[in-house]
């Protein structure tokens, strides 16, 4: 072992501290799951709950200073150095959790904890291919630095300012990136939907069709046919996710009743209220395809409607305000029917000015989402250039101010 290093074991201690199963049963306090851990930070707030209603990997105590890393699919690379109140904070079992010992800086071992130097070792010790996962004691046979005190937190205080630095620059990207979603949306709505235009509702320029109603199949009869089955999570705002389409087997009469033709525009029936509403278009990605019940198809009138039009206007200021003033809300979701899809209202323009206005329309959504994505590669490369950061810093690979070569 190189001078210097010391294998984790011997200056944290790993998973010290865990609820006992005599805990009161109405104890609340707010858990950590694998899903809410990032690199090196929280993605969503913990979710509180009683003892009595956890599941039964809700069990780890931490405190501010621990470092918590992902012992189960560690190609996540889920770490967190722990900070702020953990008085009523529990953690996963999935986790290992690391306290300092004397001699340890706790912030320290926050960075370490996050650096490619850990994970990596951590990824390549873990066992399982669709579900790799590692020993949390086995993270104790990793060797890392151990320097001076007074050098750990001289390394500490560098990573904290370069690391805030980088992660401003992160969250100016994002903030520009979330402008230009709300640039497409103005852009969309002002185009789309012309001043002074006639509006007339959906049902004179389209027909709905509805979808399977699963639960009331009893007998398939003597000819049925199997075919793509798509369902709510397959229908997104504005594409459609086919990676994970199901098959079923139907009637044929029934089948014939209920398959998608390539132009109908998919709406589903609930969902976020933001979303509600906001349709697709069905290109016949998968010929023969069934739709649930819980999905709208609104097939355009040939001639007259245009299917790229409608679903460019589903996405506009007018039909999310439409579709948010007649839903049925639940808690955060909201729902519609297809009476009130057919009452959209929408403007009355001939078809070839329809196609005119979705020719530019797509020309701009282009553009904009070419600046998107540059904004994506920016702050992917700023997020390479923080973790390298990290790795160099506790490595010594970089000279650091109160840390001798």
């Amino acid at each position: 072992m190189r001078e210097g290093w010391q294998r984790l074991k011997y200056i944290v201690d790993i998973n010290s501290r865990d609820l006992e199963e005599s805990t009161d049963p109405s104890f609340e306090f707010r858990y950590v799951d694998i899903g809410s851990v990032g690199r090196g930070a929280l993605l969503e707030e913990p979710e509180r709950m009683a003892f009595t209603e956890a599941p039964s990997r809700a069990r780890r105590l931490v405190r501010s200073g621990d470092a918590i890393v992902s012992t189960v699919r560690t190609y996540l690379r889920a770490v967190w150095p722990v900070k702020g109140d953990t008085d009523d904070m529990v953690v996963s079992t999935g986790f290992a959790v690391l306290t300092p010992r004397p001699g340890l800086d706790a912030r320290y071992l926050g960075w370490i904890a996050q650096s490619d130097l850990v994970i990596d070792e951590i990824v390549a010790r873990s066992v399982g291919v669709s579900y790799p996962a590692i020993n949390g004691l086995e993270i104790g046979d990793v060797a890392v630095p151990v320097p001076p005190v007074p050098a750990q937190r001289s390394i500490a205080d560098y990573l904290d300012v370069a690391t805030t630095r980088i992660d401003a620059l992160v969250g100016t990207r994002s903030a520009q990136e979330a402008l230009v979603q709300d640039r497409q949306l103005s852009m969309l709505s002002w185009l789309l939907v012309p001043s002074g235009v006639v509006f007339i509702p959906l049902r004179r320029m389209a027909v709905i069709q509805s979808g399977l109603i699963v639960d009331s199949l009893r007998d398939i009869g003597d000819d049925p046919v199997t075919r793509p089955y798509l369902r709510v999570a397959n229908v997104q705002p504005g594409r459609l996710e086919l990676e994970s389409v199901t098959q079923i087997t139907v009637p044929r009469g029934l089948a014939a009743r209920c398959t998608l033709s390539a132009g109908d525009v998919l709406m589903t029936e609930g969902g976020d209220l933001d979303k509600l509403g906001r349709g697709t278009v069905w290109r016949e990605e998968l010929p023969g395809a069934l739709h649930q019940n819980h999905i709208f198809a609104v097939r355009p009138v040939p001639g007259q409607l245009d299917p790229d039009y409608l679903g460019l206007l589903t996405q506009t200021a007018h039909a999310r305000a439409y579709f948010e003033s007649t839903g049925v809300r639940t808690t955060n979701l909201a729902s519609t029917n297809s009476e009130k899809i057919m009452s959209l209202p929408i403007p009355r323009l001939d078809l070839d000015e329809q196609r005119r206005l979705v020719r530019e329309a797509r020309t701009r959504l282009d553009q904009m989402a070419a600046f998107r994505e540059s904004l994506r590669s920016q702050a992917g490369l700023l997020l390479e250039r923080r973790q390298a950061l990290i790795t160099a810093a506790v490595t010594g690979q970089i000279e650091i101010p109160g840390v001798a070569a």
